[in-house]
């Protein structure tokens, strides 16, 4: 809205109030002049008071303000007050919208203030004439707040308390199309030297309670009285004023408006009665800035329906937090299946029970209906029939087409589904009834009656595909989700098979949900997903787990409508209560409610809860104690077999060679708590191993405790104490408690914490203080009395008791027990890549052993520190692993005992971006296995290494390669493994050094033998041979072929993150589109991530990153979301090196859309500058490279090419040299054609320089565009655009651009196709068009804008203005 038709026709009122300096604050007292400077105008009285007088003068062109006292007889104290006001706008920071004073002197015989007369109009006059406007929304008071609070925030950065603010001395101007606030009267305001004092806090408090007072009237609410009162502390009074103001809010007030309005009025009141207020303005800002993020749904109009009267809180059905990203995948993989010619793709869903699998699957809704798609929707029930589950939803999906769809549609659906079905349509109706409806027009078909039933069966399933292909169109595409697909039979998973895999389906992307708790079907689900994979289908896998604290925040915030800031304080409670489990997350606020913890206050109109209460609340401790004092009553022998089933449920769930999860050893709140809420289960067997009496005992104790609802029997010999679907297990719950006594006052259906009130109190019953025995005791039973064909199943079990109870164990003999059998566990865990879990067994195991062990168990010992140096590098503990580390160095017999030790060393290093010593590291053994690494690498060392490679492989075909023998030299293995480890440090750190360690791979491979690093090696290799050092595209692309060919031959799925990364970031892209190797890289990360390479995995999504956004045209709001959360998992996995190239990803992507968000200090902790000049100290010169080309492409795109062409020039000094090329770096070379034709135009002495570079550029591209058109045509005909531009062939340019545009186009580069526009602008305006160079101008706004460059976008509509004007 346009800020001038609210202004004033006459400046601003001035007030003065006088107020004692608070303790703590400075004085600063300069000298008063007596001259003024002549005005341009006679001085106009603005405003006059008892004792000052306002006046309005203009000097020099710019009008001035001063303040004079009035009074005959001047106190000082009056004259202090002007000094004052004047020491105040010296010390604040030029910045700081406050008045800016210039001077205290006489004025016509008085003192008096000079002041730069502020611009805009006063807010209390803003407000009335709003009051008039049906334009000025609550929305945009609230730009109006953020500019207030800004200022005030401003303020109290600077040390200074305003303590006067009123809408009065508020002045509202614009800036850049946002309000600005400047805050006009320094009379009161006062600089502390510290901002820990109790002066300091107390007047932050008063800032922010006027602050209040301010929005109420700035959001139309009433004024309440007089504003200068000064607030008294006492309780009453203070309670009193802040529900006496929420009583007169307007009725359509926001609520997150009256959450944070009635807060403020509360701040610094002890007697408050929510203990969550404002302590800093800092936070109000945050939720003010949080709610104008979103305006639709947090300005809504408050409704206060009954059940928010009645204190009940409710949900929305809608609600979906905490899974954007995966959110984001799956639309992603919708809009490839739409763009992408519609090839089919596959999208798996898994986690553990209740972690919103399906509400996840069922986010592609909308996106689908933006499409015009539709969702086919088909549920597997574990004890029902499977057979027409599919049937079923198609039948369903026809009712819905039929009864929805307008004529026309149904017409053509119908018309193709005859043309491809034919006569089949009779036999699909008698499983899909509705589809029978559907054709109608063409039901008198032929009837075929001579089909077998094994035939029959095939060809219903082919039947069914044809359908489905005859259905799916890019103007109507088909989602098909199954949920709960490890109920699913075995012909349910082929024509899942048969569908996602046929050729003729095309425009439709196949969903499948499914727990991955359970092995038999997850390997079932891997089986299919696998055989659907080795048909070149693409696939994509989701897993989900709990959400973030910031998502329940965000959902707690919308749920109460409270912002986020006060949220916080009862969402981070939530979150540590929950897991961050959404379902537990909902059932335990819903408790809390009912608990009378989270209420609704009518006095305040908000949200209000006991954070306190709430974080002692663990479990019902009143319930807890009732049942143990309950249970203590039972017979002592099912008080024994409850205490040992309480032992096994807090240190045993569900193991099995698929799943395992992490074990808690000790017995603590925190365990307590998670498993409460996951449920916890145990076979009969194990119990059967603790339980001390005979079979028939166990028998009847089961008995017992089935009938008495303290155990469920899931199976013949399975039970849980919980249920896996919290309401039933909530309502389980509650019948036991029913079955001991009447509790009706208990709420437990509606509490998630009820789930484990039994598993505590039953733990309950054994002392504190025998607990560890009672483990101890337990598990060396279990361990005594197990089969030998029954201790694998019960290993994890028994040695989490042992381990609980691990300080009593005292003799050496006893300890090397122990350890061997956490040796077993950790073994087994790491087997099912249960990182964590094996890392705790393996490093008790290594605790357990000490340096005798070295001598009389010293094969065995060296295992286990192997072994855990493999786990705790797995989940990135790298503190532990050094200490783990040393004593095989210092310990070890042998050289070759030490290999596994310095692998883990290496990959240390490498992890933390110590890239030098890993190659020192790595040369220093090579040399120690027999393999010299040259230490002053140069050109002719690496090309005399290449051509002894060259020569090995000329005879070789690419069937030859695969058919070399495999190697068994154990030495030359290890000399495999640290070249592989000392490339990809070599790549960033010493680049001359990289082709030579991949010649030594390849060569000793070809004469050796094939391990599985060949496969990565051959990958490589090619990366190297479609460099610009050699071009050889079709060598480096068969070597890429031969690399995956090879990994799959020798099942080195562990190498997929690294043979993908090479192949699919280096080299395919010089052949295939850009687009194709996206899902390569995610699949990638997923698979490096399972099997513990870290390193690559995240290498993956730094390949994704930079693919997606460079060359692949993807919406860069999207993609902030993914980048986002891959910096974390970097950071997780403590991959330095990634993080540095993802943040800088992210950086360019802020930059892009306009995000004032600084990447590296949010994610690094540091700058810029200083990651580059730490990675030029440290000769990590790819960083270099990638800063340098990152910040060249954010000024050329920015439209700065000055600083485009100095990012060029500091370029030259990081060459790439004969390394392979990512995506960026073609990108990059396109950037500086660009450039140089630019600066060729300018007629500079240089003119020469650019030019050739120009010419350089396009020379490539035109090579590169016969290898691989769509990626590389659009850039080459803007480059030959821009050189017909230089040589002024205004004809053959036009058609060029045009060219460019068409290109960009059809290959989906939305980003390109933005600069070509914009560079046919620019052509267009330097020839005089200015009408041609509008309208191009604005294509390439749109372009940008839907690339989502909003940060561009202001940009270009700059210059589109400045045309019109």
């Amino acid at each position: 809205m346009d800020l001038s038709t609210l202004s004033l026709s006459k400046p601003p009122t001035e007030y003065v109030t006088a107020a004692p300096s608070p303790n703590g604050a400075v004085a600063l007292i300069p000298s008063i002049t007596a001259a003024h400077p002549p005005s341009d105008s006679p001085p106009r009285l603005v405003h006059k008071s008892d004792r000052t007088a306002i006046y309005c003068v203009r000097e020099n062109g710019i009008d001035k303000g001063i303040k004079v006292l009035v009074s005959g007889n001047h106190t000082e104290d009056q004259i202090l007050r002007l000094v004052r006001e004047q020491s105040v706008s010296n010390f604040l920071p030029l910045h700081v919208r406050g008045r800016h004073v210039v001077d205290v002197r006489g004025f016509k015989g008085a003192p008096a203030l000079h002041f730069e007369w502020a611009k805009g109009v006063a807010l209390d006059e803003w407000i009335r004439n709003a009051a008039s406007r049906s334009d000025v929304d609550d929305a945009v008071r609230l730009r109006v707040a953020i500019a207030i609070v800004e200022t005030l925030n401003d303020f109290h950065k600077s040390h200074v308390s305003y303590q006067n603010l009123h809408c009065s001395n508020i002045i509202l101007d614009t800036f850049e199309g946002s309000y600005v606030a400047t805050f006009i009267d320094l009379t009161a305001a006062t600089i502390y030297t510290t901002s820990s004092s109790k002066s300091w806090v107390k007047a932050v408090n008063k800032d922010l309670r006027d602050l209040g007072n301010v929005l109420k009237e700035l959001f139309g609410c009433e004024r309440q009285g007089d504003t200068d009162a000064p607030v008294r502390n006492d309780r009453l009074d203070s309670n009193k004023r802040a529900k006496t103001q929420m009583y007169r809010k307007e009725d359509d007030l926001p609520m997150f408006l009256v959450s944070l309005i009635s807060t403020l009025g509360l701040s610094g009141d002890i007697f408050a009665s929510v203990t969550e207020t404002y302590s800093n303005t800092r936070d109000v800002l945050y939720d003010l800035q949080y709610i104008a993020k979103n305006p639709s749904a947090y300005l809504r109009p408050f409704v206060l329906d009954e059940a928010t009267k009645n204190n009940r809180l409710t949900f929305r059905h809608d609600m979906f937090y905490g899974r954007q990203s995966e959110k984001c995948m799956l639309i992603h993989a919708l809009n490839s299946v739409i763009e992408l010619g519609g090839q089919p793709m596959l999208t798996m869903i898994s986690g553990s029970p209740g972690a919103g699998k399906t509400s996840l699957a069922e986010q592609i809704k909308k996106p689908l209906d933006d499409e015009g798609g539709y969702l086919i929707r088909g549920k597997f029930e574990q004890n029902s029939p499977q057979d027409f589950v599919i049937f079923n939803a198609i039948d369903a999906f026809f009712s819905q087409l039929h009864n929805d769809s307008d004529p026309q549609f149904k017409s053509e659906v119908s018309r193709r589904i005859h043309t491809s079905v034919g006569s089949g349509v009779r036999m699909l109706i008698k499983s899909i009834p509705s589809l029978g409806v559907f054709m109608e027009e063409y039901f008198n078909l032929r009837s075929e009656n001579t089909v077998g039933v094994a035939a029959s069966e095939q060809r219903w399933k082919y039947l069914l595909c044809k359908l489905i292909a005859a259905t799916a169109r890019k103007e109507s595409p088909i989602a098909i989700l199954l949920d709960d697909l490890q109920w699913a039979d075995e012909d349910s998973l082929d024509v899942l098979r048969l569908m996602v895999t046929d050729p003729d389906i095309k425009y439709c992307i196949f969903l499948g949900t499914y727990r991955d708790n359970d092995a038999n079907s997850c390997n079932r689900i891997r089986k299919v997903v696998d055989s659907i994979h080795d048909r070149s289908v693409s696939l994509m896998s989701i897993k989900i787990g709990p959400i973030e604290k910031e998502s329940v925040n965000a959902l707690v915030a919308e749920l109460l409508c409270l912002p986020p800031r006060l949220s916080q304080p009862l969402s981070t409670v939530v979150h540590s209560k929950t897991g961050g489990v959404v379902l537990f997350v909902l059932k335990f606020l819903k408790s809390l409610n009912v608990e009378g913890l989270l209420w609704f206050s009518l006095t305040s109109r908000r949200w209000e809860f006991d954070t306190s209460k709430i974080r002692r609340k663990e479990i019902s401790t009143d319930v807890v104690t009732y049942m143990t004092n309950r249970m203590t009553r039972l017979p002592n022998e099912i008080q024994s077999g409850l205490k040992f089933a309480a032992c096994l449920g807090n240190t045993a769930v569900i193991f099995d060679d698929s799943a395992v999860c992490d074990i808690p050893f000790l017995m603590n709140s925190n365990a307590i708590e998670t498993l409460i809420l996951t449920g916890t289960k145990f076979s009969t067997e194990t119990l059967r191993l603790a339980f001390p009496e005979n079979d028939s005992d166990l028998k009847e104790f089961i008995r017992f405790v089935i009938d008495g609802g303290f155990l469920r029997e899931i199976s013949a010999d399975l039970l849980m104490w919980g249920h896996d679907q919290i309401q039933q297990g909530a309502e389980y719950s509650y019948s036991t408690l029913r079955h001991f006594h009447s509790c009706p006052d208990l709420h437990c259906s509606s509490s998630p914490i009820f789930l484990g009130i039994l598993l505590k109190a039953a733990y309950e019953l054994i002392p504190q203080d025998k607990r560890e025995s009672f483990h101890l005791l337990l598990g060396t039973r279990m361990y005594l009395r197990a089969p030998s064909d029954s201790l694998d199943r019960n290993l994890f079990p028994m040695v989490c008791n042992m381990n609980a109870g691990i300080r009593l164990i005292q003799s050496r003999e006893q300890k090397y027990e122990v350890a061997k059998l956490n040796f077993q566990a950790g073994e087994k865990a790491l087997s099912s890549s249960a990182f964590s879990t094996a890392g705790r067994f393996l490093v008790a195991a290594v605790n357990l052993l000490d340096e005798q062990s070295w001598v009389d168990h010293y094969e065995f010992t060296l295992k286990v520190h192997d072994a855990a140096g493999v786990a705790l590098y797995a989940v990135g503990d790298f503190t532990t692993l050094k200490t783990v580390m040393l004593k095989p160095v210092m310990r070890a017999r042998c050289f070759e005992d030490k290999l596994n030790t310095y692998h883990n060393m290496v990959r240390f290093l490498s992890s933390s971006g110590r890239m030098k010593e890993v190659i020192v590291k790595c040369s220093s053994i090579l040399a120690q296995l027999g393999e010299i690494i040259p230490e002053d690498m140069n050109q002719e060392i690496c090309d005399e290494e290449a051509e002894r490679v060259k020569e090995a492989l000329v005879p070789l075909s690419e069937k030859d390669l695969l058919s070399l023998p495999v190697l068994t030299d154990q030495r030359k293995m290890a000399i495999m493994m640290f070249l592989n480890h000392a490339v990809a440090s070599a790549y960033v750190v010493k680049p001359i050094l990289t082709p030579y360690l991949v010649f030594r791979m390849i060569r000793l491979s070809i004469e050796h033998g094939l391990c599985n690093i060949s496969s990565f090696a051959f990958g490589l290799y090619g990366s190297w041979l479609v460099s610009g050092y050699n071009s050889d595209f079709d060598r480096g692309y068969r070597m890429g072929r031969v690399a995956t060919d090879l990994m799959r031959k020798l099942r080195a799925d562990e190498f997929i993150p690294r043979v993908y990364t090479t192949v699919y970031g280096f080299i395919n892209f010089w052949k295939e589109p850009y687009q194709a190797s996206l899902g390569k890289h995610i699949e990638a990360y997923e698979s490096g991530a399972l099997s513990g390479d870290m390193e690559f995995a995240v290498s993956s999504l730094c390949q994704y990153a930079n693919s997606a956004l460079f060359a692949s045209g993807l919406n860069l709001q999207k993609l902030e979301v993914n980048v986002k959360l891959y910096i974390k998992r970097s950071l997780q996995s403590s991959q330095i090196m990634a993080s540095k190239m993802l943040v800088t990803i992210h950086e360019i992507i802020c930059i892009l859309t306009g995000s004032n968000e600084d990447s590296y200090s949010v994610f690094l902790q540091t700058t810029e500058d200083q990651v580059f000049t730490d990675a030029r100290e440290n000769h990590q010169f790819s960083v270099c490279r990638y800063i340098l080309n990152k910040c060249k492409y954010v000024a050329f795109i920015g439209g700065d090419m000055n600083a485009a062409a100095h990012m060029f020039e500091m370029g030259l000094d990081y060459p790439l040299g004969s390394n392979g090329k990512m995506v960026h770096i073609a990108v990059s070379f396109f950037v500086d054609g660009l450039i140089a034709f630019f600066f060729a135009r300018k007629q500079r002495a240089d003119k020469m320089r650019w030019e050739k570079i120009g010419e350089s550029v396009l020379k490539l591209f035109q090579k590169w565009t016969k290898t691989c058109h769509w990626n590389f045509s659009n850039k080459l005909y803007l480059l030959e655009a821009e050189r017909h531009f230089l040589d002024e062939e205004d004809a053959a340019a036009m058609a060029k651009y045009h060219e460019s545009i068409q290109s960009a186009q059809q290959h989906r580069f939305i980003h390109e196709e933005a600069i070509a526009c914009e560079r046919l602008a620019w052509f267009h305006l330097a020839r005089g068009r200015s009408g041609e160079a509008l309208q191009t101008f604005t294509e390439a706004k749109n372009c940008y804008k839907e690339w989502g460059a909003l940060g561009i976008v202001g940009r270009i509509e700059r210059v589109i203005q400045q045309i019109i004007s």
